[in-house]
């Protein structure tokens, strides 16, 4: 029998058998010229992906070929079999078209019970043969072909569009058509509000790909290509059976971006040459935005000292673009201080010696360190202050306890800036004496004044100070007049004056005035011998002294009468 008879003969059978639903495939290897194995061989699990264009060959028993062939010797692995897959046409007398060629050895197929062949990338609606060749008589393959389709839509193609929504373009844009056959342009119909120029021409990378270029856009508006039928291929390679269109929208308005006002973003660090600004990002409108509008350098960006001109962009999905520019000021951080701090001993005791610091801070609250130029003063003018100390003096307010010192820290260039520090200060009298204006023992005429000086003494009895504002005096003669430290002392006797520590009571000092009477003014014999009630008041006599002043003067007449009538008598 001849080879195009035997062939003849082996494709009725298949045909019968992908008739019935079912791949029978008659298999004879021949190796080096003799028959091994001859038989009936199922190969039905065998499939062809449309989509991958890839053949899978398998059995259908999950054998591996060389369980089911019967080739056990591996003396023939190294031996080369050629493979064909071709397409049968039952409806051409030419019967078949070769779709993939190539060559494969008996080791790499014979222990597996699939393997893979690629196939070219084009359309297969009829049955598909895998042929294996090694001298003349063949293995042969037969797979069902793919299922019809039909082209329903088509859309735009570009590197936006998503779910097969249609994307946005600018004035050219490209519909990607890929042809079957043949293309007669002229039946192409490109038309829509934007009214479009167009043209079509292959594409020179990709055969039977064509392009259709839409040109001469000047607004905004949809166009439409129409294509009749016969002229789309899917991924299939089925052809549209009836005529195709596909819109889209063409956008030559920029985004409308608004405007920002220039941002003084204050100060930068102290020592920082930038400082991060946040701002927000302007507000884009547009049909067929894109995104959100960017900003460079954008917020967040570390921004340097002096004026930076910010530049924010917004561009739509047809490439359309608007800017907007706002300037940022950054300044440097200010060295003049505004405001100080004082720190220093919260507690101490009279005559101790307290250290205090001073920290300026610029108008952000930046430590600009310890300033120079500082004076410190107290409100005890008792209290001695030199640079960036004090010693504290006697406080006569703070005997038997304690009193509060105030502490203010000057900028001697600026006076207003200033602070203050409190501290209580403990007493450290432990004694107190009280004086006369003159020291020794004190004595004053009737009627007359002192004021008397307090001393405060610590506990080795050094002098502290005038402790009068610290005591209080009080004197044994109720008639006298206490004002401070000022008597006066209506009555003639010894007074006993006593100075008392208002803090502390036990602390106690006192001193005897000796009050001298007044002088009696000498009266004639003619006035009268009785005195004034006033007189005898000043005296501070009872009510019997004037009776006996009176007689008291008449014995002084008659004793002076008497004297002066011996006188006369001769002797």
């Amino acid at each position: 029998m001849s080879r195009t008879r035997r062939d003849n003969a082996t494709r009725r059978r298949l045909r019968r058998a992908l008739g019935s639903g079912v791949v029978v495939a008659l298999a004879a290897v021949v190796l080096s010229g003799c028959v091994i194995y001859p038989s009936f061989v199922d190969f039905t699990d065998s499939t062809l992906d449309c989509v991958g264009h890839t053949l899978q060959v398998a059995t259908k028993t999950g054998q591996t070929f060389e369980e089911v062939v019967g080739v056990a010797d591996d003396q023939y692995d190294d031996t080369v079999v050629r493979w064909d897959v071709t397409e049968s046409w039952f409806d051409r007398e030419d019967g078949h078209r070769v779709l993939a060629s190539g060559e494969i050895t008996v080791g790499d197929f014979k222990h597996a019970s699939s393997f893979t062949i690629p196939i070219a990338d084009t359309r297969i609606q009829n049955p598909v043969w895998l042929t294996l060749w090694n001298g003349t008589s063949p293995i042969t393959v037969g797979v069902a072909g793919c299922p019809e389709a039909d082209i329903q839509t088509m859309v735009w193609t570009d590197a936006d569009a998503v779910d097969n929504t249609l994307p946005v373009f600018s004035v050219e844009s490209v519909l990607d058509l890929r042809i079957f056959d043949s293309l007669d342009t002229s039946l192409i119909q490109v038309g829509g509000t934007a009214e479009p120029a167009f043209a079509i021409a292959p594409d020179p990378g990709t055969p039977q790909h064509y392009y259709v270029t839409i040109t001469g856009v000047e607004q905004d508006g949809t166009i439409t290509v129409s294509v009749p039928p016969g002229f789309v291929v899917d991924k299939y390679g089925a052809t549209n059976r009836s005529t195709v269109s596909a819109t889209m929208t063409l956008d030559r308005t920029p985004p409308a971006l608004a405007s920002v006002s220039d941002l003084d973003a204050g100060y930068a660090a102290l020592g920082a040459s930038d400082k991060v600004v946040e701002f927000a990002t302007p507000t884009a409108t547009d049909l067929h935005l894109a995104g959100a509008a960017s900003c460079t350098p954008a917020s967040g960006s570390a921004f340097p000292i002096g004026t930076t001109t910010v530049t924010c962009t917004a561009t739509d999905l047809a490439g359309n673009t608007s800017s907007t520019q706002f300037d940022v000021s950054v300044a440097a951080a200010p060295r003049t201080p505004e405001t100080l701090t004082i720190s220093g001993p919260a507690t101490a005791t009279q005559g101790d010696t307290a250290t205090f610091a001073v920290e300026a801070f610029n108008s952000q609250g930046e430590s600009l360190g310890a300033p120079t130029g500082i004076t410190l003063s107290s409100d005890v003018p008792s209290d001695a202050a030199s640079g960036d100390e004090v010693v504290f003096g006697f406080d006569p307010a703070a005997i038997g306890g304690s009193s509060t010192h105030t502490i203010t820290a000057t900028l001697d260039d600026d006076p207003a800036v200033r602070a203050t520090a409190s501290v209580d200060v403990a007493s450290a009298v432990a004694s107190i004496g009280i004086r006369a204006p003159g020291g020794g023992a004190p004595s004053v005429g009737q009627h007359g004044s002192l004021t008397f000086a307090v001393d405060a003494f610590d506990a080795d009895g050094r002098l502290l100070g005038d402790a009068g504002r610290g005591v209080v005096l009080s004197s044994d003669v109720p008639s006298d007049v206490i004002d401070g430290t000022r008597v006066t002392f209506p009555h003639a006797s010894p007074h006993r004056i006593t100075a008392t520590a208002v803090g502390d009571p036990s602390l106690t000092a006192s001193v005897v005035v000796e009050v001298v009477p007044a002088q009696v003014p000498a009266r004639s014999p003619l006035e009268g011998t009785a005195a004034s009630p006033a007189a005898i008041a000043e005296t501070g006599m009872t009510d019997a002294a004037p009776l006996l002043a009176t007689a008291t003067a008449a014995v002084l007449a008659g004793a002076l009468l008497l004297l002066v009538v011996r006188r006369r008598v001769p002797s």
